[in-house]
Parts: C-alpha cells; structure tokens; sequence
C-alpha cells in the first residue's frame, strides 16, 4: 500500500471509529473538524499546498447551492481535479502532514457522496460539511 493511502485510511479510522457513528445525533447537530494546533499556532503549509486548498476553499465558498444530482457532480468533479493536484505535489512531511492528511480523510468520502448520492437534502448537508472542513483547515493552517 502506498504511504498516502495508508496514512489517509489511519487517519478515516480515527475520525470514524468503527463502533460509532458519524452521523448527527439529530437536526441541530453539525460535522465539525477537529485538528490540532502546532504549540498554540497554525501549521505552516509549502505554497503547492496553500495554492491547492485555495483552489478547494474558493471552490466550495463561491459554490450555489446544489439543487440537483447535476450540480452535485459537476462540484466533485472540480474537487477531484484539485485533490489529484494536491496529492501529485505533496511535499509536506511530519506533524503538519499528518493534520493535513486528517482534513484529506474527512474530505474524501464527502467528495464521494457528492458523486453517488441522489437526495437533495443529503448532497446540501454533504456541501455544508465540506465548507465546515476547509473553515477547520483555514483555522488551523497558514
């Protein structure tokens, strides 16, 4: 297994622990993104990385609502273009890697429900979460 996919698949189990779940416990319950600071301050991200999540941030902030399947798949289609971006140029190692590779495990399935699912309240909800995580990310990296 490759070095990315294994650290991605740790950092899924550790967000998504196979004897819970992830789901909100009710209506007024939301997906928030937990990361670690780095002694107090944000991590430091290599400018590929910062150009890639800016990409992804401008993505989902300038994003309409999804009211169709359509507009569901046309936003997956643009974040998979800017992961596969993100990932070919990985150089980030050590503690930040590892935060950033947390945000890459939550994004990812979210990607996918965007991608698969057809309920339109359902692909909403996945693009609140989605701008949950990168608003975690903007809280914890520079």
């Amino acid at each position: 297994m490759n070095p990315i996919a294994s650290v991605l698949l740790t950092a899924a189990g550790l967000l998504f622990p196979s004897g819970g779940s992830n789901e909100p416990a009710n209506d007024h319950d939301t997906f928030v993104l937990k990361l670690e600071l780095n002694d107090g301050q944000k991590w430091q991200v290599d400018e590929h990385t910062r150009a890639s999540v800016g990409a992804m941030t401008r993505l989902i902030v300038e994003a309409s609502p999804i009211h169709s399947v359509e507009d569901a798949r046309t936003l997956a289609a643009a974040f998979d273009v800017e992961l596969k971006n993100l990932i070919q140029g990985c150089t980030m190692t050590g503690p930040a890697h590892d935060q950033l590779h947390l945000v890459l495990a939550a994004l990812f399935p979210r990607v996918q429900t965007l991608k698969v699912k057809t309920e339109r309240a359902e692909l909403q909800e996945t693009q609140r979460e989605i701008r949950s995580i990168f608003e975690a990310y903007e809280a914890a990296f520079q």
